[in-house]
């Protein structure tokens, strides 16, 4: 409250000021404390219990998908109580905020999906959660703060109409990106496919591609040998079969001749 006062801010304007000067959403940044670590791309979400416990009772995605409708209601409040006298305006409010619950439930299921998705493919837990993770930072912390920190640089208590046009230009800036995300999908988006590549090339052990190589090789050349085996083996299988034939022939002459000095 002393803060607002001191720069005769309304709560709307403090409320905006807040977002925009976080490149994660509260739930996924953490405390303030967590928000300060670099250890991790998504410092309140650290283990995927925190998204989602596995009886899927407990965790953010839970405490999003429970109160979704709650928020919409009070939002929806506050348009109709701010912009009574402005349809236009209001009108436009209503569609951004029904684009935000859409998203916001397309990318938690992207979320969940990815996470289970990962983990069926053979990635371990850890991993597959430390992916996820990098996903979500591009989204929130990359792409849609690109928009939002220009305009933040920008703000100026002091100036509340300035104040006002900065703040819609990084909400419609926002919205662009979460609406190119929609039409790929969000997992299809390039953004996603960059973020895959870099992943697989800082996770991979090149002493071990070097290994798999040499076996790779060792097979190789045992297949080769036992190839050239197999067809010695197959030369004296004939051979043994033609000498079997010529046996076979002159036993039948044998046999033909002993029956000839029978009936002499």
């Amino acid at each position: 409250m002393d803060y607002r006062d001191r720069l005769d801010l309304t709560a709307d304007e403090a409320i905006t000021l807040e977002a925009f000067g976080h490149p994660l959403p509260k739930g996924f940044r953490g405390t303030s404390s967590e928000e300060g670590q670099m250890s991790s791309w998504l410092p309140g979400l650290k283990q995927p219990e925190k998204w989602e416990d596995k009886s899927e009772t407990v965790g953010v995605r839970i405490m999003i998908k429970e109160n979704i409708e709650v928020v919409r209601t009070r939002v929806l409040a506050v348009i109709r109580h701010r912009l009574a006298n402005h349809g236009e305006a209001a009108a436009l409010a209503r569609e951004l905020l029904s684009d935000t619950i859409a998203f916001l439930t397309e990318f938690s299921d992207f979320i969940s999906s990815t996470f289970r998705t990962l983990k069926l493919a053979g990635f371990d837990k850890t991993s597959a959660w430390n992916l996820v993770s990098k996903l979500i930072h591009r989204v929130l912390a990359v792409d849609c703060f690109l928009k939002r920190g220009i305009s933040f640089e920008l703000l100026d208590a002091k100036e509340h109409k300035a104040l006002a046009v900065s703040v819609l230009w990084g909400t419609f800036g926002t919205h662009q990106v979460l609406r190119g995300y929609q039409r790929h999908s969000i997992e299809n988006h390039p953004s996603m496919a960059s973020e895959y590549v870099r992943f697989l090339v800082a996770h991979t052990d090149a002493t071990k591609v070097s290994v798999m190589e040499q076996k790779s090789k060792t097979l190789e050349a045992a297949c080769k040998k036992s190839e050239g085996e197999v067809r010695k083996l197959e030369k004296e299988i004939e051979n043994q079969k033609r000498s079997l034939s010529t046996a076979n022939n002159k036993i039948d002459d044998l046999q033909k001749a002993v029956k000839k000095l029978q009936s002499n």
